[in-house]
């Protein structure tokens, strides 16, 4: 094949595709019969208006509706409810309620790093 030479010249320029004989003059006569006063097809207003106004569509809405309103309940009930109020303790309090050994065990932990403390303050 020559380099100049377009690849789509080869397939030609032939149609595929033909009209039936009188196709053109039967779609305009239907069109005219279609869109006469008094025709029995409906307008694609009617259409729009059947489509939109069906009873379908109105329960599919009321549907809709009523999911998101479950949905936005469940969220106001999960984000609006108040954790449950327990005991509150004091640091002494939850200290008395340890084991002797568990109380003695903390005050060695916290009396090296206070001590660490006190050192690095200069007392």
């Amino acid at each position: 094949m020559n380099p100049e030479q377009n690849p789509l010249d080869a397939i030609g320029k032939r149609h595929p595709y033909r009209m039936p004989d009188g196709f053109m003059e039967r779609l305009s006569d239907a069109v005219v019969a279609a869109t006469a006063v008094g025709s029995t097809h409906p307008s694609p207003t009617e259409i729009a208006h059947r489509l939109r106004n069906s009873p379908w569509r109105t329960l599919r809405m009321a549907f809709i509706g009523a999911a998101s309103a479950a949905v936005v309940a469940v969220g106001a009930v999960a984000l609006l409810r108040t954790p449950s109020q327990g005991t509150s303790v004091t640091v002494d309090q939850a200290f008395s309620n340890l084991s002797d050994s568990d109380q003695s065990a903390l005050l060695d932990a916290y009396s090296h790093e206070l001590a660490m403390d006190y050192a690095d303050a200069g007392y």
